[in-house]
Formats: C-alpha cells, sequence, structure tokens
C-alpha cells in the first residue's frame, strides 16, 4: 500500500513539473504584454524580475565589475526578444515534448524489442 502511494506521488509530480513548466513559459515568458527593452541596460530592464533577483541574490555579482551580471535568466532573455522570436521558441519547446517524446516512446516499446 505505502509503495503505491509513493508512486502515485511520483507520478503527481512528474505531471506537475510538466505542466507546470509549460505553463509558466506559455504564461509568463511568451505573451504579447511581456515588454521589449533591448537597447536599456540589463540593470533597468531586468531589475524587476523575480528570477533575476534571485540570481542576483545567489551569485552575488557586481552591476559594476559584471554589466551582464544575470542577464541569461528567462525574464530578461523574453525582455530581449520580440514576441515572434517568443513564440518560435516556445514551438520548439512544445514540439519536443508533445511530438517527439511520444514517437520515441512507441518506437521504443512497439519497434524495438
Amino acid at each position: 500500500e505505502r509503495q503505491r502511494f509513493m508512486y502515485l506521488i511520483s507520478l503527481i509530480f512528474q505531471g506537475l513539473s510538466r505542466v507546470g513548466m509549460l505553463a509558466f513559459i506559455g504564461f509568463v515568458f511568451l505573451p504579447a504584454w511581456a515588454g521589449h527593452a533591448s537597447d536599456l541596460p540589463t540593470v533597468q530592464r531586468c531589475g524587476s524580475n523575480m528570477d533575476y533577483k534571485i540570481c542576483k541574490a545567489f551569485s552575488q555579482c557586481s552591476v559594476a565589475s559584471d554589466p551582464d551580471c544575470c542577464s541569461r535568466t528567462l525574464m530578461c532573455i523574453a525582455d530581449k526578444l520580440h514576441h515572434s522570436d517568443r513564440k518560435n521558441l516556445f514551438d520548439k519547446f512544445v514540439i519536443g515534448s508533445f511530438v517527439v517524446a511520444p514517437f520515441l516512446r512507441t518506437l521504443v516499446a512497439v519497434i524495438i524489442p
């Protein structure tokens, strides 16, 4: 009974992690209302983003010594890219999860054995 419960919990977490990441990218990274201000310095462009603040807190980097410190966080990248480029990245990410992965799973389960 305990093993079945642990299996169910792990299955729920796996599902939430997959859907959660896609939902985060779909609702936070992709939308057209996410700003586009690529000509501003990293601190001004990304300073209000939560992932930028977390990166700065953990890495403890100085903007004076490294102006591009934490400029590769997800929301900073979203601020740099136009909506069409963000949509292309999202489409490529989703194709891997929903098109290629089921095909490979079928290939491994049916054709290879």
